[in-house]
């Protein structure tokens, strides 16, 4: 067993084996300096595989299409401040004369970013190939947006279970983000119809998908009403409930200046998001202790995407 223990540093010594050619210490970890969280949307959508999740006609599609329009040209979404970054809008539910119609109203008639890219149609089987030639030319980390998940799920393979088939699609597209780091994959998918205590069992289909997912945005309003919720979970991001409005049935925005977090228990006491403290855990918006979204990179150019694009053929054949 001699050589399993080394100072990965210098990538170990001859007699290791090979299968611990990724081994890494403390010592290693401790004097590693990376790069800081990029967000798509500051303090909710960070880089990685994100699942927007909501009910059919909700609001998903302007929401993101918001985001998208904002990241093109360095706008705003939701009152905050969007950087700029090179974007694709997978609008598969969409035509161009669709596009046009909700891109002006969004702009007020302002003139369309020239750097805002949409696809409407891909190829049937090859929406991962599709994402993968559009970022190999990509200079910089980029917001990637796939409208909806519905349209291009594939069917189970031959004795995989709904949980597996789940799992592996969610993986692949956590692998675009892991291969471009910097990069959002923003994922539209509908919820489920029952209700569920929490709001991450809302997520349509098994729990593999919310489990590969980075992170979890679940967009919530009442039907015939305009007040909603944006609920947000995840690994690198603050766990919060924020309220928004969605006003004149196509523009999302937040019910104050600035995003108040949700209210923490008594003994759990809380300062303001972006503090890099425990997230606070009430149900109810709080009227005041304004937002603030933790430190981020404006452009993030020091993310230059990986050299290794992702040559995956579609979704794959075979289970992992």
């Amino acid at each position: 067993m001699s050589g399993i223990l080394y100072d990965p540093i210098d990538h170990g010594t001859p007699d290791s084996s090979p299968l611990l050619a990724g081994l890494r210490s403390g010592a290693w970890l401790d004097v590693q300096d990376f790069p800081p969280l990029c967000y798509a949307v500051p303090g909710i959508i960070p880089e990685g595989s994100v699942l927007l999740v909501g009910p059919p006609k909700i609001g998903k599609s302007w929401l993101v299409l918001t985001v998208a329009l904002a990241a093109s040209d360095g706008g705003k979404a939701l009152g905050l401040d969007i950087p700029k970054r090179p974007t694709l809008y997978l609008a598969l539910e969409d035509g161009d004369r669709r596009m046009q119609d909700r891109c002006r109203r969004l702009l007020h008639s302002q003139p369309i970013p020239r750097s805002f890219q949409y696809l409407t149609r891909v190829d049937h089987g090859r929406v991962l190939d599709t994402v993968a030639a559009w970022l190999d030319l990509q200079a910089d980390p980029a917001l990637v947006i796939l409208d909806t998940l519905g349209k291009v799920m594939p069917p189970a393979l031959n004795g995989e279970s709904a949980y597996q088939r789940d799992y592996r699609v969610g993986s692949y597209l956590k692998q675009f983000a892991d291969d471009h780091p910097g990069t959002t994959v923003l994922v539209n998918h509908h919820d489920r119809k029952a209700d569920a205590d929490d709001f991450v069992d809302s997520v349509s289909g098994t729990h593999g998908l919310a489990g590969a997912a980075d992170t979890i945005v679940v967009l919530t309003r009442p039907r015939l009403q305009d007040d909603g919720l944006v609920k947000v979970t995840g690994r690198d991001v603050p766990e919060g409930e924020y309220a928004v409005r969605f006003q004149g049935g196509y523009h999302w925005a937040s019910t104050a200046t600035a995003w108040p977090p949700r209210p923490p228990p008594p003994s759990r006491r809380a300062p303001p998001l972006g503090s890099g403290t425990a997230p606070p855990t009430s149900s109810r918006p709080s009227p005041s202790s304004a937002w603030r979204p933790p430190p981020t990179s404006p452009t993030c150019s020091a993310w230059n995407r990986s050299a290794s694009a992702c040559t995956s053929p579609a979704w794959p054949t075979a289970a992992a």
